[in-house]
């Protein structure tokens, strides 16, 4: 697996809220990840409009509201082996 993340971006965990509501973050590290860039098609409202994402795959766990690659991170799913053991995770920014 460690062949496959030969990339780096910068982690900056989510520490808390100012006062006016703004999430904080601490300083930055950086990860070995693999990055990858998608367009979604946004069905709403009035018409479609096309979402620019960009996927992060690492074993480094990452949270919702975290900063990776400076965006916040907005979804994240465990990538799991056959066993059922977390080897990964899956962030979207």
């Amino acid at each position: 697996m460690n062949d496959y993340l030969n990339q780096g971006a910068a982690l900056r965990r989510k520490t808390g809220t100012d006062d006016r509501g703004q999430l904080t973050h601490g300083p930055a590290q950086v990860i070995r990840c693999r990055r990858q860039k998608r367009g979604r098609l946004n069905m709403a409202n009035q018409g479609a409009a096309r979402v620019q994402e960009t996927v992060y795959y690492t074993k480094a766990p990452v949270f919702e509201g975290d900063m990776l690659g400076g965006a916040i991170v907005t979804a994240v799913n465990e990538w799991v082996d056959r066993d059922g053991n977390v080897i990964g995770y899956k962030a979207v920014v």
